[in-house]
């Protein structure tokens, strides 16, 4: 039988924010670690490509109107993420500027 009142008492203990130096005391110079060392490089390179990322999908996504929904199915269509089948129930009009596209761009 499963538990509500501890599914509660998890939800309510991991609401409650860590305190910053409680979460990074493993990690002090004190305890031995670099803040310079090899964790922390890989944390900042993981870090900045995943904001790298966030950059590309919001120049990619927002603002979508019906004016650039072609353009992101385009997209889509160049990155391999939808295919023919996927466009096939668009217009012929559509469907021949992403293949043109495609052919001559991509």
């Amino acid at each position: 039988m499963f538990n509500v009142n501890l599914t509660k008492d998890i939800q309510k203990l991991a609401s409650k924010p860590i305190p910053l130096e409680e979460l990074n005391a493993p990690y002090s110079e004190e305890n031995g670690w670099s803040v310079e060392g090899p964790w922390h490089k890989r944390y900042i390179a993981l870090y900045k490509l995943t904001e790298k990322f966030d950059k590309h999908l919001a120049d990619r996504y927002d603002g979508m109107s019906g004016g650039r929904y072609v353009e992101g199915v385009l997209r889509l269509y160049l990155d391999g993420i939808i295919t023919d089948e996927e466009i096939a129930p668009l217009s012929d009009e559509v469907r021949d500027f992403i293949h043109a596209y495609k052919n001559t761009f991509g």
